[in-house]
């Protein structure tokens, strides 16, 4: 993206405001949540290797679509019953220019070994969606999809229900909090054996930027329309992960927050989450992508974050604290971030996305912690908005799914280090980690 089309979306997307037409000559792309007006990676940076025989992506991707729309979220799950992870595709609606015609969501069925090449199901109406996940909510042995809405409007969070005639194109349940969700969470936080919706949110204009994170309980499959439980502080958040920080067997929460406000935790009080967090990152600053993993093979969670414009590990020290341990070596304006390992050496790798320059770029983890130099990266031409991850060819490999604003929406790199009859590793089997003897 160009100066002067960063310089027009940092004037387009204060929350609330109204925005001029750009230029005719002038391409604006906007970020889902219209916080994202930050300069763009260095582009003298030196370009990682792509496709090397140790990375798990080829140079260019193996599945794209043909669709030019603004893809909020992307979410791999099972939603026609087959056992195959298929590609849902969320998208909003934006002031961008050349301005998007079609902002509704969609899903790409897996056919066996790769994604169909047009999405088979729409939905019938169109909302501004920022996220997306998949799971049972209502119990009824079908995946159900469940999209975090909001925009200016406060577009209502919305369930499209699984069934076995297929999933409904018309929600089948709509939430009444009047907030702009940006991203969400199916969880079971209260351990009762069915799904919990968490959302993170922020306001828009008059009504006041900011929102709590909000917890919607799911009670016997009947999910609750309006949130039970709030965080205290309202801020502006934008990217949630959930995992057993403590070890207390309960899911906690960590909660990436936008500037003026800190990246915190928040700890499960026995199916409750606390309303003020157990421990905040120190400082406030443009944070967004958040994930729970554990970087470092001692057996606890760390925390993954997206600080200013860096990647950052903050090492769970047991004790309810993290220490800032790794900080990537790529600069990057954040839009989403993916832990996941990828080259199945049992270690989480990270994979970074950069919205103003469509880059992405992969860590892979070694014995204690990544190399903060990424091994492999795709540029494109698009602004990069979304991550996701899932074996669609059913090689036993992770592959890589990526989401733009723009055309095409949505592409895949399937994983090259998939071993083949003739790629025996150094121990002897066909992975680099031999099978549990057991």
């Amino acid at each position: 993206m160009s100066a002067a089309s960063l310089i027009a979306v940092a004037l387009a997307v204060v929350p609330g405001a109204s925005a001029l037409p750009p230029p005719s000559a002038t391409a604006v792309e906007m970020v889902e949540d219209g916080q994202r007006a930050l300069p763009a990676a260095d582009p003298a940076t030196a370009h990682p290797p792509a496709g090397a025989a140790t990375v798990p992506f080829a140079p260019t991707p193996d599945w794209q679509n043909t669709s030019r729309v603004q893809v909020g979220g992307l979410a791999f799950g099972d939603l026609n019953g087959d056992d195959l992870p298929d590609l849902a595709m969320v998208n909003y609606q934006s002031q961008s220019f050349p301005p998007y015609k079609d902002w509704r969501n969609y899903v790409y069925f897996n056919q066996g070994d790769a994604l169909e090449t047009v999405a088979s199901w729409v939905s019938t109406d169109q909302r501004h969606s920022g996220d997306a996940a998949i799971g049972d909510v209502d119990g009824d042995g079908w995946n159900d999809l469940v999209v975090a809405n909001g925009g200016g409007g406060y577009a209502p969070n919305a369930i499209y229900f699984g069934s076995a005639t297929g999933l409904a194109a018309t929600p089948g349940w709509l939430s009444t909090q009047p907030a702009w969700a940006t991203s969400l969470q199916l969880v079971d936080i209260d351990g009762d054996g069915d799904l919990d919706l968490l959302t993170s949110n922020q306001g828009s204009g008059q009504a006041g930027p900011y929102r709590p994170i909000y917890l919607f309980r799911n009670n016997a499959g009947i999910l609750a329309t309006s949130a039970d439980w709030q965080s205290v502080e309202s801020s502006i958040q934008n990217a949630l992960a959930v995992g057993d920080i403590d070890g207390d067997g309960d899911p906690d929460i960590a909660v990436a927050k936008w500037v003026n406000f800190e990246s915190a935790v928040y700890a499960n009080l026995a199916g409750t989450p606390a309303p003020v967090p157990s421990w905040t990152v120190g400082s406030t600053g443009t944070d967004r992508g958040v994930e729970l993993a554990d970087m470092d093979g001692d057996g606890d969670l760390d925390l993954v974050l997206g600080v200013g414009n860096t990647v950052k590990i903050f090492r769970n020290n047991g004790d309810g604290s993290f220490t800032d341990v790794w900080t990537a070596g790529q600069t990057a304006s954040h839009q989403d971030l993916l832990v996941a390992d990828f080259n199945n050496d049992g270690r989480p790798d990270i994979v970074d996305i950069d919205f103003s320059t469509g880059r992405t770029w992969l860590y892979l983890n070694g014995p204690d912690l990544p190399a903060t130099t990424p091994v492999w990266g795709y540029d494109a031409a698009a602004s990069g908005t979304a991550l996701a991850a899932a074996d669609v060819n059913g090689d036993g490999w992770l592959d890589l799914a990526i989401g733009y604003s723009g055309q095409p929406s949505a592409v895949l790199f399937l994983n090259q280090l998939a071993p083949t009859q003739d790629s025996i590793f150094a121990n002897g089997f066909e992975s680099p980690v031999p099978p549990d003897p057991r």
